[in-house]
C-alpha cells in the first residue's frame, strides 16, 4: 500500500489498482489459510477418549 500512497487516483485506475491490490495479498493469504486447515486435520482424525476432548475444535 506504500507505493500506491503518493498517486492519485481516478476512475481509470482505480480497479487497476484494486487488481494488483488482490494479487499482491492473495497468495500469502491462500497459504496461511492452507496451513491452518493442515493443522486441524490431526485433530479431526482422532479417535476414541482423545477424539471427545478435542470435538469442540469441530465447530
Amino acid at each position: 500500500h506504500k507505493h500506491y500512497e503518493n498517486e492519485m487516483i481516478t476512475d481509470e485506475n482505480r480497479w487497476d489498482m484494486i487488481l494488483q491490490s488482490a494479487l499482491q495479498v492473495g497468495p500469502p493469504l491462500f497459504f496461511s489459510l492452507l496451513i491452518i486447515t493442515l493443522s486441524f486435520l490431526p485433530v479431526f482424525a482422532l479417535q476414541a477418549q482423545e477424539g471427545r476432548l478435542f470435538s469442540t475444535c469441530d465447530y
